[in-house]
């Protein structure tokens, strides 16, 4: 039976179609026919972009939940664990990704760190999470 344990090696894939308007306008979409129906008539090009992530094990989801959470104290009692939902994206896609295809203007591989993951267009680096979203929540392995 496969699966059962996961390693460093064990990875899945993200794609994404993204187009810029003339206006400096980014459109996002998993599928290069979505961009051309949220672009319309205009003028564009696409480009498509790859993102690899390690598989989560769970130990992987254990030392996540560890970095993503601090206790919550009021007074001199804890009363649970807050949260901040963007610093999460950021360091589950930080912790997770193994390459991507970014480029800088020269052509060079951006290097994948937290800093340049920070610096991501908030609508690219959603799109990322929406997609590591519905990877966490599938089940049936042929959809991943």
């Amino acid at each position: 039976m496969q699966n059962l344990f996961l390693t460093e090696n064990d990875t899945f894939e993200i794609k994404l179609f993204i187009a810029e308007d003339e206006k400096g306008g980014i459109y996002c979409d998993i599928e290069e026919e979505g961009v051309k129906v949220l672009m319309g008539d205009k003028d564009f090009s696409i480009e498509e972009y790859k993102f690899v992530f390690k598989k989560p094990s769970f130990g992987d989801l254990s030392q996540l939940t560890d970095l993503l959470t601090s206790p919550r104290k009021v007074g001199e009692e804890y009363i649970g664990y807050e949260s901040n939902p963007i610093a999460i994206k950021v360091k589950t896609i930080s912790y997770l990704i193994r390459d991507w295809s970014l480029c800088d203007d020269k052509g060079n591989k951006v290097p994948i760190n937290e800093d340049n993951i920070s610096k991501l267009n908030p609508i690219i680096a959603s799109a990322i999470g929406i997609q590591l979203d519905s990877y966490f929540s599938t089940t049936d392995e042929d959809s991943k």
